[in-house]
């Protein structure tokens, strides 16, 4: 599975639509918390700048990179 091996945050597959969610980023698979979490249909070009990712921190959000 491509997702696995990449080291982005956020992975989409336009081949398949499927958007992945991989937050411990270089290491091997997607970690205890990530995962596919949506189908995008109509497989759009979808890139980086189209997606915020953040973590929940005490008091508030703080963004990740």
């Amino acid at each position: 599975m491509e997702a696995a091996t990449s080291s982005g945050r956020v992975v989409y597959s336009r081949s398949t639509g499927n958007l992945f969610f991989n937050p411990n980023g270089t290491e091997a698979g997607l970690g205890d918390r990530g995962g596919q979490v949506a189908i995008v249909i109509g497989a759009p070009n979808l890139s980086a700048s189209d997606f915020v990712t953040q973590a929940e921190v005490i008091g508030g959000f703080v963004p990740f990179r």
